[in-house]
């Protein structure tokens, strides 16, 4: 990985696994509700 810190990548990417997370819970939560 690159030494170098680009906070407006370094907060893209904490952005994006924020959205990862919440996309899994809400599926998982979507087949939790369907089953």
């Amino acid at each position: 990985m690159a030494k170098e810190r680009d906070p407006n990548k370094s907060k893209e990417i904490s952005s994006a696994s924020a959205l990862l997370r919440y996309d899994s819970s809400e599926r998982r939560s979507m087949l939790l509700s369907a089953a």
